[in-house]
C-alpha cells in the first residue's frame, strides 16, 4: 500500500494490489482527508494500513493554523471497511491543545491484530529547528498506543 500527499494537503490514498483483491476494483484514488475541511487548515504524513480482517485506517497530521510543523497538530484518523470506496467519520486520536502530536506510524501484530500506533509530540511552540538543536523550550517525545478493535477505540 501507498499513500501520498497532493495539493497542497489533500492526503490521497492510491489503492495497491493487495486492497485492490479486497475491494475488487482496480487502481483507483480517493480523497480520505481534504485541506479547510473540520477546522483543519493542512493534512500532513498520510499513512494507511489495512487491519487483518480487510479494515484501512488512514491517519493524519491535522493541522489547524497553517502547513507548517509546529503549533496546533492533532493525530486523526477515518476507517474504511469497504476496500476504500468509502471513509467513515474522521476521529481525533490525539489532541493536545496548542502542542504537536504529529508523525503516524501504524503498524500491526498480524498474529493478536493488535494496531500498535507509534506518534510523537513536542510542545506547539518548539519548531523543528530549535529541536534538532536542542534548543527547544520543551522535549520531542515518542507514544505509543494501541487498539484491540480494528480502530474503533
Amino acid at each position: 500500500m501507498s499513500s501520498k500527499l497532493l495539493r497542497y494537503g489533500v492526503a490521497t490514498v492510491i489503492l495497491l494490489p493487495s486492497v485492490m483483491a479486497f475491494a475488487g476494483q482496480g487502481i483507483r484514488q480517493t480523497d480520505v482527508f481534504t485541506s479547510g475541511t473540520h477546522s483543519y487548515h493542512t493534512y500532513r504524513i498520510p499513512a494507511i494500513i489495512a487491519t487483518p480482517r480487510g479494515v484501512l485506517l488512514a491517519f493524519c497530521e491535522g493541522r489547524k493554523d497553517s502547513r507548517g510543523d509546529s503549533g496546533d497538530i492533532d493525530m486523526l484518523v477515518k476507517r474504511s471497511m469497504d476496500g476504500g470506496r468509502t471513509w467513515g467519520e474522521q476521529k481525533v486520536i490525539w489532541d493536545d491543545g496548542p502542542n504537536t502530536c504529529d508523525n503516524p506510524t501504524p503498524v500491526i501484530d498480524r498474529t493478536t491484530g493488535t494496531i500498535w500506533l507509534l506518534l510523537s509530540h513536542n510542545l506547539g511552540q518548539d519548531s523543528e529547528g530549535v529541536i534538532s538543536q536542542r534548543r527547544s523550550k520543551g522535549r520531542r517525545t515518542v507514544w505509543v498506543s494501541r487498539s484491540d478493535d480494528d480502530g474503533v477505540n
